[in-house]
């Protein structure tokens, strides 16, 4: 079974200085022992040498500028395109078997993330099935999922899956931001953002600095 460490986000797709820093040394170290990482510092890490280009599964190259952000230059990040079919199951199970079949295919350490978005009158769908629904309804179609609630309480939720390779299991990281669905504000340039609202602004409404800041 994958180790799950649970970790909060700002903002989509990006996770806290601790967070990605912790995340940074395990890739880094191989999974040379968790009290050991736990007490590494931004130094002790940037002090390592740089490790072979690690591959990121994507074709999303606003993906790619986050995930940069957040390994930092100790880790050369390769984006790759696959397309693997996705199993049914938890958010935790679709990516550890995604990052799986990724490693296979590449032989080789992989990075893979997918996100899902979780409404909470509809007890957390469409969740990690989300871009299905987005392909079928659109952002205005989503909205309307909730007319007949009062509760549009959402749950951005943002899975990371690493393996070193064909025969490690995956490391899974899960960050978590709550918001609002809202009607669509903002450029309609990154599939749902336009209507999960946190703290009076829609994702797509937000300055790209200000989703990366914390990660500086």
């Amino acid at each position: 079974m994958p180790t799950t460490w649970t970790v909060r986000l700002h903002c989509l797709g990006l996770l806290n200085t601790s967070s990605a820093l912790f995340i940074r040394a395990l890739i880094l170290n191989r999974f040379s022992g968790i009290e050991e990482l736990e007490m590494s510092t931004d130094r002790d890490i940037h002090s390592n040498a740089i490790m072979a280009p690690l591959t990121f599964v994507t074709g999303n190259p606003n993906k790619v500028i986050e995930v940069n952000a957040i390994v930092g230059k100790t880790i050369s990040i390769q984006p790759l395109a696959l397309d693997i079919p996705e199993i049914q199951g938890t958010l935790e199970e679709i990516a550890t078997d995604k990052c799986r079949r990724a490693s296979h295919i590449i032989n080789g350490p992989v990075l893979i993330e997918d996100s899902a978005l979780e409404f909470r009158a509809m007890k957390g769908l469409p969740g990690p099935y989300i871009k299905c629904f987005l392909e079928s309804l659109g952002n205005d179609g989503l909205n309307k999922l909730l007319d007949p609630y009062e509760d549009k309480h959402a749950e951005a939720v943002c899975t990371f899956a690493f393996s070193s390779g064909p025969d490690m299991d995956p490391l899974v990281f899960q960050g978590r931001l709550e918001g609002n669905i809202v009607p669509a504000r903002g450029p309609p340039v990154f599939g749902w953002e336009p209507i999960f609202e946190h703290n009076g602004e829609t994702l797509a409404e937000m300055e790209h600095d200000k989703k990366v800041d914390i990660l500086i």
